[in-house]
């Protein structure tokens, strides 16, 4: 999924001045949108497992995980 790998390497890299994540989630729900698919929605529920997930991007720079919850939320 390219707007996983999309907003993983644009919130390590920050490209944004302000706001990263926020961006880079805005922008991979813009490219899934585009392409005619529904934009992903992390819900309230899942905040704790998304959180985590972030945190193991930013410490090993391994994206498998988060987009894997990005696909499942995507379902």
């Amino acid at each position: 999924m390219a707007s996983a790998h999309y907003f993983c390497q644009a919130a390590l890299a920050q490209f944004y001045r302000d706001g990263n994540k926020r961006t880079a989630r805005m922008v991979a729900n813009g490219m899934l949108v585009d392409a005619g698919s529904d934009a992903i929605f992390i819900p309230a529920a899942d905040q704790l497992e998304y959180n985590e997930r972030l945190t193991t991007l930013f410490s090993t720079g391994d994206e498998g995980p988060l987009s894997e919850l990005f696909l499942q939320l995507g379902e």
